[in-house]
């Protein structure tokens, strides 16, 4: 029933405690009513602060809560290839920062973008870095049809091997502070050497430009892409 009513608050616009808690006492005949319950009346704030702050696993919840909103997106049919994307992403939450520390809780998610639907996330151990935190996020989730999307961080060897495992397609974004991964994609897709009026049959690039307008400015965005797997 707190949890309930703690969401409706937050979908209310109320997102620290004592609000919540005074939004939950004006409503109390309301929610009693929705709700059946036996007394109108709401919690006092130090029964909220208490029960979330040692009642409620937070992982188990976000367990819960992301198998339920996966549920919702599932479909009978088989989704084509591609046509889900699924972002990765790693951020650490303002006013979190516990006592003794200088940093805020870092929290890795998974999410659809395009549904505004968090499947996954969970809070990184400070043992632990982003990559481990993303596989552990990525074993639950069936990816057939995804299109799983990550910055530099999660353009590893090991987890690009276990998306395509889970019938899916990984996209990661690689930056120029990434030298020898950035070098090799360089190397990989520079233009052979060949001489004039010769083309080589064993490569199949191909080059796409997309003119976007935004933000009072024309963006041009060139992309090149291949087939081929085997690095140098």
């Amino acid at each position: 029933m707190l949890l309930l009513v703690v969401v409706l608050a937050r979908l209310a616009g109320e997102s620290r405690l004592e609000p919540m808690a005074d939004w939950a006492r004006l409503r109390a005949a309301d929610l009693a009513a929705l709700r059946r319950l036996k007394r109108a009346t709401m919690p006092h704030q130090w029964t909220w602060s208490r029960v979330f702050g040692h009642a409620i696993d937070g992982e188990q919840l976000d367990q819960v809560l992301g198998q339920f909103f996966a549920e919702q997106q599932a479909s009978a049919e088989v989704p084509e290839r591609g046509s889900i994307v699924l972002a990765v992403d790693g951020k650490t939450l303002r006013g979190a920062i516990p006592a003794g520390q200088s940093r805020g809780v870092p929290l890795v998610a998974a999410y659809l973008p395009n549904q505004g639907v968090v499947l996954a996330q969970r809070a990184a151990d400070r043992k632990e870095n982003e990559i481990v935190v993303v596989s552990k996020l990525r074993k639950p989730l069936d990816l057939t049809g995804m299109v799983v999307v990550g910055d530099a961080m999660q353009a590893q060897r090991e987890l690009s091997i276990q998306v395509v495992e889970a019938q899916g397609d990984k996209l990661w974004f690689v930056k120029e502070t990434q030298k020898t991964r950035y070098a090799d994609l360089e190397q990989r897709f520079a233009p052979p050497p060949l001489a004039p009026g010769w083309s080589d049959p064993g490569t199949d690039f191909t080059s796409v430009t997309t003119v976007v307008k935004g933000h009072g400015r024309l963006e041009e965005r060139p992309i090149t892409v291949s087939r081929m797997l085997h690095w140098p």
